[in-house]
Formats: C-alpha cells, sequence, structure tokens
C-alpha cells in the first residue's frame, strides 16, 4: 500500500522544535500529530520524526531531501502484516 503523508504538516511540528509523529491507519490515511498524542486504536504503523533532525539540516529543502532519501524503496511492515510504501507530498 502507498501511503502519502503531507510533509509541510511535519515541517509545522519540526520546524519549531516539536518532536512528531504520523499514524497510519489501515485505509492508508495518515494522521500528523505532536509525538506524545495518544492517537487512534486502528493504528497499524507509526513513524516519528525528531526535531533535532530538521536542526541538523541547512536548509528545509536539505531536511526534505534527507528524509525523503530515508524512504526510498522502503517497504515498512504495520501491524497487520501489509507492506507500506510511503511517499512525500507537498
Amino acid at each position: 500500500m502507498l501511503v502519502k503523508i503531507n510533509l509541510e504538516e511535519v515541517m509545522e511540528y519540526v520546524k519549531d522544535g516539536i518532536d512528531c509523529k504520523v499514524e497510519i491507519d489501515a485505509d492508508g490515511q495518515a494522521y500528523v500529530m505532536v509525538a506524545e498524542a495518544t492517537g487512534y486504536e486502528d493504528t497499524i504503523l507509526i513513524q516519528q520524526f525528531e526535531a533535532y533532525d530538521y536542526e541538523e539540516c541547512e536548509s528545509e529543502a536539505q531536511y526534505t531531501e534527507w528524509l525523503e532519501s530515508c524512504y526510498i524503496g522502503e517497504e515498512l511492515e504495520a501491524k497487520n502484516g501489509e507492506k507500506i510504501e510511503i511517499e512525500f507530498t507537498k
């Protein structure tokens, strides 16, 4: 399953020094929220994004490139055994 994550929503958190996470449900919907949020019961996969990683990059473009490179060709296994590929959208 291909899941699209809104990069701008992730950036809203990490640019402000706030760690966030993306919870993905069985329908392939991705929800961006603060890392400490309780989340949803039907979540099959969680991906964490740390503000520290953003701070280490010299620009938004560099962070975007780095983040996207982390997921190129990667299949993640969800709780239900489904294989998930992640793509970032703007």
